[in-house]
């Protein structure tokens, strides 16, 4: 804890990876109330709203938790997704139109960032190689994409 204490900002992301691990719960309920009592700011994320995570955090944990903020966060709209899409074609410089851009972000409806991002990094390694990449492929890797997302969930 000695390490941590000039620190200004804590953030914990997926804090419900702490499920079922009782001591890991209580070190961080420790590192949280002594970041609480210097007045420090907290940031914590988790794939639920807090009160649903009930069943797998510890009640101490949960009530600090709860103590905060909470502000959900939701899925990029089209707009959203087109600029995102657009904003990492530029930085990988991949050459994709506009139109390309629009068929992506109509195909990964209900994405994350970082699922539009592994994305395009698979398309930027099928572009390094060489494969030339028609409206429909764009629209087949996207589907492609979903299909390993759904069987993560399930």
């Amino acid at each position: 804890m000695e390490e941590i204490k000039d620190y200004d900002v804590l953030i914990l992301d997926d804090i419900q990876s702490l499920s079922g691990r009782e001591r890991a719960q209580n070190e961080v309920l420790n590192i949280l109330d002594a970041f609480i009592r210097r007045d420090k700011q907290v940031i914590i994320t988790a794939r639920r709203y807090p009160k649903y995570l009930r069943v797998l955090l510890e009640d101490g944990l949960l009530s600090r938790f709860m103590g905060g903020v909470t502000i959900e966060i939701l899925y990029p709209n089209f707009d959203t997704r087109k600029d995102i899409i657009e904003r990492i074609v530029i930085e990988k410089c991949l050459r994709l139109s506009e139109f390309d851009f629009i068929v992506l972000a109509k195909a990964t409806h209900g994405w994350t960032v970082r699922e539009l991002e592994g994305l395009l990094n698979y398309l930027e390694v099928q572009i390094q190689m060489g494969k030339n990449l028609s409206d429909n492929d764009l629209k087949e890797v996207a589907s492609c994409f979903m299909e390993i997302k759904k069987a993560f969930i399930n």
